[in-house]
């Protein structure tokens, strides 16, 4: 071959190479990172940029010169093919992606929600649902039903609503298991003289905030003599939240499908970061660095420990602001305001979120002491049990039947002891 037909291959064989991969490289350029130094790149942004092109360079380079030596162009064609082929089954995959991920509300969804103008969400009004291995069912009024009076708005009788998040709900437990249901039985039983109508107000993943806005628009009107918080978990975040938190975001809410939302997330950085492939990835990774266990909904990346604490301390404040406003709204009424602590598994719990429950069962509790409220010390009472995992389902903290029943029975002393004062209501 001739000098000039060598040169030629060489050329033609590097340009076949790299104009693909550097064509597929150009939305890297157009990227926003959080702490740029230069343009709109970190320092580690773009030198793994300016690596990845040099890697680029250099295999084009090493085959051209192959192609040179074996004058003809087969390793480059190979490569070619091998990028359409990589082009192809990356689109497959996110297309994949995107069909099992079709609606960026299907998870709540699953969970029996509906998206509400107040809260963000909440239970769907008259819904009976499967989800977790149990079975749920909604009132009119989108409250878990009470099997033993259904048409309890109608009837007289001193109410005592149970609020909070899907532990007070019932994640995971039938209609008939949830402690509510439990407490009124026992309480009923042990009290026949002082009967009481226990309902349960809970919802899924609500935050304090979506907590008071149910109160104030589901609970309210039907005149409670007593409201039972149970709230905690839902109100721990790694990030500095609001006083009006809620548990999915707006754009979450506001989004057609999952790949929206993602892409509404990370729309500051390049094209391949708002794909759900790097959702995928990005989770993955996440879940190994931190070595939690498959399935963990809550992938946590590393955080230092003075600034996640710092982010507890402020987050904790917005959480009994929150916790305030319900509290005057129910003074303001008439009602009572009776404050229970939350358990978990602290053996198998990561030992940050472990801490962190306990400091907000120390918020809800120096609270209490300082506004005079009622509290059911439910934390220290379990402190006492040994095999805490038998209480729970793997997740540590939702309750299953087992631990439905201490929640209920160490309730039901609460009530057995002492007399809800309110005169019985009937709802006009």
């Amino acid at each position: 071959m001739s000098p000039q037909n060598t040169r030629h291959c060489f050329l033609k064989a590097f340009f076949l190479t790299a104009a693909p991969l550097l064509g597929l490289s150009a939305p890297l350029w157009f990227h926003l990172s959080p702490h740029p130094i230069w343009a709109t790149y970190s320092l580690a942004y773009f030198c793994g940029l300016c690596g990845w092109h040099l890697l680029i360079i250099v295999l084009a380079l090493w085959l051209a010169r192959h192609c040179r030596r074996s004058g003809n162009l087969h390793a480059a064609w190979t490569a070619v093919l091998l990028t359409v082929l990589l082009i192809i089954l990356a689109g497959a995959a996110e297309g994949f992606l995107r069909n099992q991920h079709p609606d960026s509300f299907a998870r709540y969804r699953e969970w029996g929600h509906k998206k509400s103008m107040y809260g963000g969400f909440e239970a769907r009004p008259l819904h009976h649902w499967e989800f977790a291995g149990a079975s749920y069912t909604t009132d009119p009024l989108g409250l878990r039903i009470h099997l033993q009076n259904p048409a309890w708005p109608t009837r007289r009788g001193v109410r005592v609503f149970i609020l909070g998040g899907s532990s007070a709900f019932g994640y995971g437990l039938n209609d008939d298991e949830t402690w509510t249901h439990q407490l009124e039985d026992s309480h009923n039983r042990a009290r026949p003289d002082r009967p009481l109508t226990f309902i349960n107000a809970g919802n899924n993943g609500h935050s304090s905030f979506q907590t008071f806005l149910r109160y104030y628009i589901k609970v309210l009107p039907h005149r409670p003599a007593a409201v039972v918080l149970y709230q905690n978990y839902n109100d721990i975040s790694r990030s500095p939240r609001s006083a009006h938190a809620v548990a999915v975001p707006e754009s979450q809410l506001f989004s057609g499908s999952t790949a929206d939302y993602w892409a509404k997330q990370q729309r500051r950085y390049n094209f391949y970061a708002r794909t759900l492939m790097y959702k995928t990835w990005l989770d993955l990774r996440q879940r190994l660095a931190a070595g939690a266990p498959a399935g963990d909904d809550e992938p946590v990346a590393y955080m230092d420990e003075d600034v996640y604490w710092e982010i507890q301390r402020r987050n904790g404040r917005l959480f009994i602001q929150n916790i305030d406003a319900l509290a005057a709204l129910c003074r303001r009424h008439g009602t009572e305001l009776i404050i229970a602590t939350f358990i978990h598994d602290d053996k198998n719990m990561p030992p940050t979120k472990s801490r962190s429950v306990r400091y907000y069962n120390k918020l809800l509790k120096d609270y209490a002491r300082q506004e005079g409220l009622a509290v059911i010390d439910l934390e220290k009472a379990f402190d006492g049990i040994s095999a805490k995992a038998d209480y729970f389902f793997e997740d540590h903290y939702h309750p299953n039947r087992k631990g439905a029943a201490f929640i209920a029975a160490h309730m039901a002393d609460y009530f057995a002891a002492r007399d809800v004062a309110r005169a019985p209501q009937e709802t006009p």
